[in-house]
């Protein structure tokens, strides 16, 4: 995600993103374009670091969700079979939790022998 995330930052690729939106007459196309980069990219480093792990992957999950069905059109097994791999990593994250080297864990662990 944070590699996704990243392009957040290359203006040409953002204004692509902005008239792609556009073009599919989506309200706020830059604001949309921004807003789901800028999730990619922080969740993503959160997820990463392993820091509130299940709350920092559930607007990844929605931002992929979004980009299935109201983006593309649904077609979870050609093309837009990605963004919903993408899905099923965030419930497995959801469901999993963090793991045993995450900051969750060394923040969070019960401290009691």
């Amino acid at each position: 995600m944070v590699y996704h995330g990243w392009e957040v930052f290359d203006e040409t690729k953002m204004n692509e993103y902005s008239k792609w939106m556009n073009d599919l007459k989506l309200s706020a196309p830059s604001f949309m374009s921004y807003l789901g980069k800028a999730i990619e990219l922080i969740a993503g480093i959160f997820v990463l670091v392993g820091l509130f792990t299940r709350i920092a992957i559930i607007p990844i999950a929605l931002t992929m969700l979004f980009i299935c069905f109201f983006i593309g059109k649904g077609r979870i097994f050609m093309e837009e079979q990605y963004p919903f791999l993408f899905v099923l990593l965030s419930l497995l994250f959801f469901l999993a939790g963090p793991g045993r080297w995450s900051v969750d864990k060394a923040i969070f662990q019960d401290r009691h022998p």
